[in-house]
């Protein structure tokens, strides 16, 4: 069809998108617990939103401001928190809670069952367990480097 012959009224309708797809209840309680957690992890690591958000530029490679920490934390604001951000601001804090959360809660399990795992093993089983080099397992190598034969 033209666009000629499409009546007008069609050209200029608009949709919204909220009247047909309901936001996944899994998407909303992370919303929800996402600006509090934040507030937490830094209140935990002593410093202030001005430290944060220097550190986090530095982290990030791109200017990130008080300004934008306290939108991004306030109840009131609709400013989304960037996903790409999350590891460098669990860094900056000292406090992995934010990973933790975006993980949801069957990984988060598998995590923890890791964690206790970890925590039994002594470091040398924890390589040879997961075959890290130096874990006494020699790899023959190339004249390159690579692992390749």
């Amino acid at each position: 069809m033209h666009a000629a012959t499409i009546p007008e009224q069609v050209l200029h309708t608009t949709v919204k998108f909220s009247r047909i797809l309901p936001p996944a209840p899994r998407l909303t309680d992370v919303t929800l617990k996402l600006k509090p957690l934040m507030l937490v992890s830094m209140k935990k690591s002593g410093k202030s939103h001005e430290q944060v958000a220097a550190e986090l530029s530095v982290a990030l490679g791109h200017k990130v401001s008080a300004r934008m920490l306290y939108r991004f934390t306030a109840p009131s604001e609709q400013a989304s928190f960037p996903a790409a951000w999350v590891a460098a601001f669990c860094e900056v804090t000292g406090d992995d809670a934010l990973k933790r959360l975006i993980l949801g809660p069957q990984l988060c399990e598998l995590l923890e069952l890791g964690e206790r795992a970890a925590a039994i093993l002594d470091d040398r089983a924890r390589r040879q367990l997961i075959n890290v080099p130096g874990n006494g397992i020699r790899v023959k190598r190339n004249g390159s480097g690579s692992c390749a034969r």
